[in-house]
């Protein structure tokens, strides 16, 4: 097995990046879901309850985030010494974290361009938003603005037995930040243990689904019954699952092509 695909997403519930290489640490891809917008009273803002987020696509430029609106082609270059101001808290579902960096440039041309006043927030580290005991390893108990745990990992061949049911679909649907090219669907389920490269990660559970899934990440044509075929034969205690999620247990680097060695497994989920 082998990693086929990585992905960042520099701003929560907007485009992903594309990777060759990535570094690994506490958080997860380095990168990845560091910024997020939030509305007036600090509650964050994804594709779930505003679709239109998908008309944003998102490149690098060395260190600069670049965001281009498809609809009007403007475009918004993301400096971090512009995040110059703080927002006391944000929520992001049950969490609040603290003291977030705040960019008054940016939170100005997302509000023009959405018609809607909104605040572009960074993490600061040094107010780092903690996962529960549960799901810690020795070198983690951090994760980013992603939804739950710091990396998302699916498998080529779970995605091929979805679309032998339904058709062929964008895999981006489901987000994921670690794509492994394998032979076998849904065997990711009773990974425990994974050693890519230098470091170890380890699955902590299954990815419990919601309806951002029937959001076509490229148009933003709404499928409702996208949710609810999946249902059909991946929920466990009222759960759809598809993909894990993953807490690093060292850090380091990967590549496309790099080796993914299962040391360990648990009883499968599903």
């Amino acid at each position: 097995m082998k990693i086929s695909h990585l992905y960042i997403y520099p701003i929560k519930s907007l485009a992903p990046v594309a990777l060759q290489e990535a570094e690994i640490w506490q958080l997860g891809l380095k990168g990845d879901r560091e910024m997020m917008l939030v509305d007036t009273n600090g509650k964050f803002i994804t594709q779930r309850t505003r679709p239109e987020l998908t008309r944003f696509e998102v490149f690098l430029k060395g260190p600069t985030v670049v965001v281009k609106d498809k609809i009007s082609e403007q475009t918004l270059e993301i400096e971090f010494e512009d995040f110059n101001n703080h927002l006391e808290t944000v929520q992001i579902w049950d969490d609040e974290v603290n003291q977030v960096l705040l960019n008054a440039k940016a939170s100005f041309w997302f509000s023009e361009v959405l018609s809607e006043k909104m605040f572009l927030v960074k993490m600061n580290y040094n107010y780092n938003r903690t996962i529960s005991q549960k799901h810690i390893t020795e070198y983690s108990n951090f994760t980013s603005f992603a939804d739950s745990l710091p990396i998302l990992l699916c498998t080529s061949a779970s995605f091929k037995e979805v679309e032998k049911d339904f058709g062929t679909f964008d895999w981006l649907r489901f987000r994921p930040n670690i794509i492994v090219e394998n032979d076998l669907g849904f065997e990711e389920d009773s990974w425990d243990v994974i050693e890519i490269s230098n470091l170890v990660l380890q699955n902590k559970k299954c990815c419990a689904r919601c309806n951002l899934i029937n959001l076509d990440p490229q148009t933003a044509v709404l499928d409702k019954t996208f949710l609810g075929k999946l249902s059909k034969y991946r929920t466990v205690n009222h759960k759809v699952n598809f993909g894990i999620q993953i807490v690093p247990q060292s850090g380091g680097h990967v590549k496309i092509g790099d080796r993914v060695q299962v040391k360990s497994f648990k009883d499968a989920l599903v």
